[in-house]
This record gives C-alpha cells, sequence and structure tokens, in this order.
C-alpha cells in the first residue's frame, strides 16, 4: 500500500465550503419547484379548494 500526501491523489483534494454548493443547488431547486406549483395553481390546474 502506497503512502501518499495530500497533494499527490484526487481522494485529497481540498474540499469546498462545506454546505456552499449543495445549499445554493438546494435553494434553486425549491425556488424553482415552488414557481413551477404556483404557475399550475395560477392556470388553474391545481384548485386551491380543496
Amino acid at each position: 500500500m502506497q503512502i501518499h500526501g495530500p497533494g499527490y491523489c484526487s481522494c485529497h483534494a481540498p474540499a469546498p465550503t462545506p454546505g456552499a454548493a449543495p445549499s445554493t443547488g438546494f435553494f434553486v431547486l425549491i425556488l424553482s419547484l415552488s414557481l413551477v406549483l404556483v404557475g399550475l395553481v395560477v392556470q388553474g390546474v391545481i384548485p386551491l379548494t380543496w
């Protein structure tokens, strides 16, 4: 088994800021889904009366 330092292998690449990219992607996903839902409600596809 070869021992390698942090700069020699892709498995030790410096990690991005924790939570930065996933939270942004999650926010964009929720925003787009809510916009689609609002658009369907406005067009009358989804009635608001339950």
